[in-house]
This record gives C-alpha cells, sequence and structure tokens, in this order.
C-alpha cells in the first residue's frame, strides 16, 4: 500500500499546488500506461542535463570539454539517479503492480520534471542541486561521446542511433538499438530496459569491434614488416656481386691491356 505524499513534498522542499503532476510522477507504467511518468521523465531528463551542464561549466572555468561531458555523465547516470530515488524513498510512493521493485532512475526524472512545471526553472534547480550537485563525484567515461570522438578523429565520419526492435509488455519494454558508423560498415548492437541503456551497450559494443580492428591491423602490419637488420642484409648481399663483377671486369681489363703491351713491345723490337 502507498504511503501518503505529504512527507515526500516535505523531504523534497516543495508543496505542489497542482497535485496531480506529482500523482503522475509516482506512477509507474505497469499500474497506467496511459497515465504513467513516461512523459515527464522525457521532460525531467532535460531539466537535468540543461541544469547539471550550466552548473558544471560555471563550477570548472578551466576544465576542457571532455572532462565536463564524463562529469556530467556522471551526475546523469541511472545508476547514481537511482540511489537518489533510494534516498528519497520513492520505492515507498510508487504506483505499480510490477512484482519487482521498479527502477527509481526514471521516477527521479519525472519527478524533476513535475517540480519543474510546478514550481518553475528556479526550484528545479534547486531540488538538483540539494539532491544530487552537493555529492562529489568523479567523471565517468561517457562511451557515446568516445565513440563519437573516434568515429570523427579516426574515420571523419559521425554516428548514428536506431532502435530497431522492441519486445516486452508496455511496462517492461526490452529496447534492441543499432548504432553505425555512416558511411561504413561496422555495425554495434545493445538491448536494455530503456533506450538511454541500450544505446550506451550499442556505442560499447560498436567501440570493442573498433578497437579488434585497429589490433588485428597493428598485428598485420607487424608481420608483413621486414626487420631493419635483415633489410640492411638483403641490401647488402645485392650490392656485393655487383662490386665483385666490377672487379673482374677491371682485373679483365687489366689483363688485356698487359697482353697488348706485350705484342708491342715483340713487333717493336722486330722491326729493330
Amino acid at each position: 500500500m502507498r504511503e501518503e505524499i505529504a512527507p515526500l513534498e516535505k523531504t523534497i522542499g516543495h508543496v505542489f499546488r497542482r497535485k496531480n503532476l506529482l500523482e503522475t510522477a509516482l506512477t509507474h507504467p505497469s499500474h497506467s500506461v496511459e497515465s504513467s511518468y513516461e512523459r515527464l521523465e522525457f521532460l525531467g531528463d532535460i531539466i537535468l542535463d540543461a541544469v547539471v551542464g550550466i552548473h558544471l561549466f560555471k563550477e570548472h572555468p578551466t576544465k576542457p570539454e571532455s572532462y565536463l561531458t564524463n562529469l556530467k555523465s556522471a551526475y546523469v547516470n541511472r545508476k547514481f539517479l537511482h540511489a537518489v530515488g533510494e534516498r528519497l524513498r520513492l520505492n515507498r510512493y510508487l504506483n505499480h503492480r510490477s512484482q519487482q521493485t521498479p527502477r527509481l532512475d526514471d521516477c527521479v526524472e519525472a519527478l524533476i520534471g513535475a517540480i519543474y512545471l510546478d514550481g518553475g526553472w528556479k526550484t528545479a534547480g534547486e531540488f538538483i542541486n540539494k539532491y544530487l550537485l552537493t555529492r562529489k563525484i568523479g567523471p565517468l567515461i561517457d562511451v557515446k561521446s568516445l565513440l563519437f570522438n573516434v568515429a570523427r578523429k579516426e574515420h571523419n565520419t559521425t554516428v548514428s542511433y536506431r532502435v530497431v526492435r522492441q519486445t516486452g509488455p508496455a511496462h517492461q519494454r526490452i529496447f534492441e538499438v543499432k548504432v553505425v558508423l555512416n558511411n561504413k560498415r561496422r555495425v554495434g548492437r545493445g538491448t536494455a530496459t530503456s533506450i538511454k541503456e541500450a544505446e550506451f551497450n550499442a556505442a560499447k559494443d560498436l567501440l570493442e569491434k573498433l578497437q579488434l580492428k585497429k589490433a588485428s591491423k597493428n598485428d598485420n602490419g607487424r608481420k608483413n614488416a621486414v626487420p631493419r637488420r635483415q633489410v640492411s642484409l638483403q641490401q647488402s648481399r645485392q650490392v656485393r656481386p655487383g662490386k665483385r663483377r666490377v672487379k673482374k671486369e677491371r682485373n679483365s681489363k687489366s689483363g688485356s691491356q698487359k697482353r697488348e703491351c706485350g705484342k708491342n713491345k715483340r713487333l717493336h723490337r722486330k722491326g729493330r
């Protein structure tokens, strides 16, 4: 049985004027597909990205783009958001009919969306700052950003993601995502219970394939390469016969010259 939501409002630090927004943010798709938190989750994801990104840009004025991207990825990571949901005890307030406890990261994003619609940008920012940004964490390597950089720098192209298949009931969807290097044949695939995570797995799969291909090329290059010492020996062997032939020709020329000189001397004597 779900608890009353008043204690949650106190924890959040915002009393909703439109209670239906909070009710929707706490409704899992297994309970009601039509009035679930999925649309609020979409909005909350955008608000969260923007607030965290602006905060990190101001907080770290000397850090490069790659550092800021990886640090933002750590704050919007599903495990980190799930931990936030556990601290808020959202599972006590969540409407669901799933046999297992639903993931709380989606619910946190939906809650952020609801706070934004009811209280505005400032209120949503205060919530994000209180429950996320006050936690000091390190950068997380963003596989999707890493793949983007590899595609751009090493293959002079970009990447594109596409959901190729969805299976399972509405509240327990399994998504299969395909990622490709544009104008290339390499493809990565990933599956998960959310499109975000499926894209992450697909990017990871494609990165591993590209790294294997690169390693294979390097190995083939080393196998086909002739050692420097061996090259120098081959070159010396090719040169030496030529030198000997030149020497022989010189010797043969000097012998014929000697014979010619001897013949001229004998003719000279006969003439005398």
